[in-house]
């Protein structure tokens, strides 16, 4: 078994009520410095709502948790709306362990937290 790491993808779907970042691979390194430049671009591209779908996302290093917290903190500062989709089994347990599942809106799945907002 190894430890390889996936380099992240990130797929932007845009809905009138929602920019969603769909990432693929692991949130760690490189991929955190990306997914960072990417939010960043929806928020200064003036999105009105913005989800990240972790569906794709099996390993989260502790720089993507910082850098996510970051990001939702610029999110409130902008007067936006940001929240996390599809988080599976392990990357929820560890949101619940440091208890950002009380910190971030986190819905099931993206498709779920869009419909809120049609």
């Amino acid at each position: 078994m190894t430890n390889e790491r996936k380099d992240i993808e990130i797929v932007v779907r845009n809905t009138p009520a929602v920019q969603a970042l769909c990432l693929c691979g692991d949130l760690c390194d490189g991929g955190v410095l990306e997914t960072r430049r990417a939010i960043l671009e929806a928020i200064e591209g003036g999105a009105p709502r913005i989800a990240v779908d972790l569906s794709g996302v099996e390993y989260i290093s502790s720089a993507g948790i910082g850098m996510l917290v970051s990001m939702l903190k610029r999110c409130h500062q902008n007067g936006l709306d940001f929240a996390l989709a599809g988080l599976n089994e392990e990357v929820r347990e560890l949101f619940s362990l440091t208890r950002l599942d009380e910190v971030f809106p986190i819905a099931p799945d993206l498709e779920t937290w869009c419909r809120a907002f049609q």
